[in-house]
């Protein structure tokens, strides 16, 4: 999934003003500081999704010959499942 970094940017102020609100969270530091800190986590969690779904697309590039009668939608998510599995990512 990709996501523009100004809908990041909202992600990470309505999940601050989420946790803030059912105090969850209590700042240690200024709130710029860590709404950075929060956009750049989001940022990278969506950069690792990518990266496993195109490593996803690309096997099944290499093996579309052998697969017949498969669902290819299905198979790419079996297979993105299994690629997060490995590298201990949480989709």
């Amino acid at each position: 999934m990709t996501m523009r970094p100004e809908q990041i940017a909202k992600l990470a102020e309505l999940l601050i003003q989420d946790l803030l609100k059912a105090e969850l969270l209590v700042l240690k530091a200024d709130s710029a500081t860590v709404r950075s800190k929060v956009k750049d986590i989001i940022a990278k969690n969506f950069a690792e999704e990518q990266q496993i779904e195109e490593e996803a697309r690309n096997l099944m590039a290499a093996n579309k010959g052998t697969m017949k009668d498969v669902d290819e939608h299905r198979m790419f998510l079996l297979i993105k499942q299994r690629l997060a599995q490995q590298r201990g990512f949480v989709l």
